[in-house]
């Protein structure tokens, strides 16, 4: 049975004992873990440890969400008339304002916030969240569409089925009747644990409500690329935000909905009334420590009120450095950042700015020796280039900046790829509107006074790429946790290969001159070619699709780089998510890092693997793969001597090679690796005979290349072989042996439509679950229970 901790409080502001379940709580019992792993969880104020927490796995997510989807189908949903789930959700909201303070003081604990904003917005804002949409719960409503008199067509508004919510999401999820599979931060676990005391006793039926604690990378992912998850709501930072959209893809194509990051800015006019600015600046820039998606820490001062107000805003921030300390302490209005890597993180931007020539004005220096914290910072004569200009930092760190006019402004704010929220301050209500409508944010919040006459503007089409993606506030909340059958399997259905436009540019595509054919490689979905003049990109995300030159390094006429010399592959190198151009050239390996919008030129990460250590194209085999689970590639050789690794230093740069197998040498054939997952492999062993060998069916490493992919969503790396006839595959059993061949396509052989090995170097991304949602020409041959018909994403570019 999964254990307990008990913590007493005895602080001036509250006193009292509370006792959490530390395990996982799925189906309505409280179960331990499968893997028996723990998570240490810290108290930010001191450093040191609370208390430990059982850590889930893929195996718990399992568990998780099929307690969730029996729930759905038998207990919830169309089960529960919407009437109930409001009651269930009173009932939760009334259990939580009974233990109202107990709540606030894990928090506090757990969190370093101060405990009065602990108990008045966190815990007292989730009572409202919940009563809110508990009123809302029996009131969703479906459409009907004028027909004539002998037809009916109508919409009926249903839940998704199992979704995966952050804490205050619940209340719409289960409102709409979804059932739910948590992940609380691993950071702050607390007060999710204590919440799940409370399901049973509110009369939730079993399944309802799932909670599975546990790191990012293992929960957090295993929940992302669930089948059985219909839907995920995300918030958190922008990185963290790709990696669940590109997993959702991966998988079952789940609707996502992310709330990201932001560099809001408020903007003060010389009409404003500076006292009343000063105030909603404070609280707007420092309010829990800085960590706010909203926080307006770039501040727009007009030059006519600009001493003014830096002076008292400089005071204030001075005031509430000073006021820093214990959360339940009385007087404390600063408390620490949330953990170690945060705190790093801030600290780092301070030293970043200091670097860069900006003026600490105050501030920038942590605070006592004791825990996480450190004093508001302000930052003026800082420059557009700053990363504290134009980086989210999310700590208490603010950048003061003048400006002339209103024109200026307005470009100075929309100056960067955020775009959540913004704040104006100025008595001038045509002026506050006209630039309202010119910022380019989702939110703006036009401020005449402190307390009342707040105009607050929601733009419903006003989202950037770097922040909020949905909102599930009020009723447009509902829009985002129910869907209308119908659209949504048009939408899936309706997939972008049909479409006529691209349709006409593959045909074009095809029909192109082919002397000097490029390398084809696959990253990130999309299309990359390695031609004459440089790499192109075709960006399947984006329509209408078009190409588009990334970097004029990897050229064929850039160092001799030549597809019968020299290697280029695809591959995430530092962790971002992102695809990094790799290059096996004569000096060693070369990678060119993608940087979202353009690629930088490329840079020597590693003299191994060069033409010049003895490595030849028509001999040796370079690979790239994430060995370790990182989240970035290692660099893999096959050579005369074995297999040698260089693995990532997690930054993009790698470390020498060293062997870690003396077998699968230029000499050696017919083995299967089995990695260990730390970069060293298992001893190797035959699975398969004359199949894909130089004796079977005519194959050669100079025509006929052969490679590994999970082609059927199973998570098991089958094999693929590109041959005279077309492509031939061997599924895996999933116990290291392999199926017998079957031709799969016949696009892609040696005599089909020119393609040859040794002037058409096939990719294929290792990882590759979704064949059916690839652009190749679709052939009649199939294979059973694989569905092979459209199984590269290749073309000439």
């Amino acid at each position: 049975m999964p254990g307990t901790f008990t913590h007493t409080f005895d602080t001036p502001t509250f006193k009292g004992t509370s006792t959490i379940n530390t395990g996982l709580f799925i189906g309505g019992q409280w179960v331990d873990p499968v893997e028996s792993q723990f998570i240490d969880v810290i108290n930010p104020a001191t450093g040191k440890v609370i208390t430990k927490v059982a850590g889930g796995s893929k195996a718990d997510v399992d568990k998780a969400v099929e307690a969730a989807k029996t729930a759905y189908k038998t207990a919830w949903g169309f089960k529960v008339h919407g009437r109930v789930r409001g009651q269930l959700l009173s009932k939760l909201a009334d259990l939580i304002e009974q233990n109202l303070d107990e709540f606030a003081a894990l928090e506090s604990l757990n969190t370093g916030k101060v405990l009065s904003n602990a108990k008045n917005v966190d815990i007292g804002g989730s009572i409202q969240v919940l009563r809110y949409y508990a009123g809302w719960a029996d009131k969703i409503q479906g459409k009907t569409i004028q027909t004539d008199e002998n037809k009916l067509a109508y919409t009926r508004s249903e839940p998704y089925g199992v979704v995966s919510m952050l804490s205050w999401k619940i209340a719409p999820a289960i409102a709409t009747g979804n059932t739910i599979v948590l992940k609380p931060s691993e950071i702050t676990p607390l007060t999710a644990l204590r919440f799940a005391s409370l399901i049973n006793e509110a009369g939730f039926p079993p399944g309802v409500i799932n909670i599975v604690n546990g790191y990012g990378s293992t929960v957090g992912q295993a929940i992302s690329e669930h089948h059985g998850i219909e839907k995920v709501a995300f918030t958190g930072s922008t990185l963290t935000g790709r990696r669940i959209l590109k997993a959702a893809a991966d998988s079952n194509l789940k609707d996502v909905t992310l709330e990201l990051g932001g560099k809001s800015p408020t903007i003060i006019f010389d009409d404003a009334d500076v006292e009343q600015a000063l105030k909603w600046a404070v609280g707007g820039l420092f309010f829990n420590m800085g960590q706010m998606c909203t926080a307006g820490s770039r501040v727009f001062v007009q030059e006519g009120v600009y001493d003014k107000f830096l002076e008292h805003f400089t005071a204030a921030a001075k005031s509430m450095g000073e006021s820093a300390g214990d959360p339940f302490a009385p007087g404390t209005a600063h408390g620490p950042q949330i953990s170690q890597t945060q705190f790093d993180r801030v600290m780092a931007y301070i030293d970043s700015g200091k670097q860069d020539g900006a003026k600490v004005h105050i501030g920038g220096v942590r605070h006592g020796d004791e825990g996480y914290f450190i004093k508001p910072t302000v930052f003026t004569g800082v420059r557009p280039d700053m990363k504290i200009v134009r980086e989210e930092i999310f700590g208490p760190v603010g950048v003061v900046i003048k400006f002339k006019t209103e024109e200026e402004v307005i470009q100075l704010a929309n100056d960067t790829i955020y775009g959540l929220a913004s704040h104006i301050f100025t008595e001038n209500t045509s002026r506050a509107l006209r630039v309202a409508h010119a910022i380019e944010s989702g939110s703006v919040w036009q401020c005449e006074e402190y307390r009342n006459h707040v105009i607050a503007m929601d733009k419903e089409n006003g989202n950037r790429v770097a922040e909020d993606m949905a909102r599930l506030w009020g009723i447009p909340g509902f829009g985002d946790l129910r869907k209308e059958n119908e659209r949504l399997r048009e939408e899936r259905n309706n997939a972008w290969a049909e479409n006529e436009e691209l349709k006409r540019q593959v045909d074009k595509l095809r029909n192109a001159e082919r002397e000097r054919v490029p390398t084809r490689r696959v990253g990130r979905g999309d299309i990359v070619g390695f031609g004459l003049n440089g790499v192109t990109i075709l960006r399947t995300s984006l329509m209408p699709h078009t190409t588009k030159l990334a970097v004029a390094d990897f050229a064929y006429n850039a160092g001799g780089w030549g597809s019968d010399r020299h290697v280029r592959l695809v591959g995430d190198t530092t962790g971002d998510g992102l695809a990094d151009i790799i290059g096996f050239g004569d000096s060693g390996v070369l990678v060119s890092r993608n940087n979202e919008d353009y690629f930088s030129p490329s840079t020597l990460v590693l003299g191994d693997f060069g033409l010049t250590e003895g490595w030849s194209v028509s001999n040796h085999v370079r690979y790239v793969s994430d060995l370790r689970n990182k989240g970035y590639v290692d660099i893999i050789g096959f050579g005369n001597g074995g297999v040698l690794v260089s693995l990532n230093n997690g930054d993009g740069t790698y470390a020498p090679t060293r062997c870690v197998l003396n077998d699968f040498g230029f000499l050696a054939g017919g083995w299967r690796l089995v990695g260990n997952g730390d970069g060293t492999f298992a001893a190797p062993r035959t699975v398969i005979n004359g199949h894909f060998t130089y004796s079977g069916g005519g194959w050669k490493v100079d025509k006929h290349p052969r490679m590994l992919g999970d082609l059927t969503g199973d998570g098991r790396a089958d094999i693929v072989g590109f041959g005279s006839a077309g492509v031939s595959v061997m599924l895996s059993n999933g116990d290291g042996t392999f199926q017998e061949p079957k031709l799969a396509v016949k696009d892609f052989g040696a005599v089909a439509g020119c393609w040859q090995a040794f002037t058409w170097q096939l990719g294929m991304e290792m990882g590759l679950s979704k064949p059916q949602d690839s652009l190749s020409e679709t052939s009649d041959t199939t294979l059973e229970g694989g569905e092979l018909t459209n199984i590269l994403v290749l073309l000439p570019i």
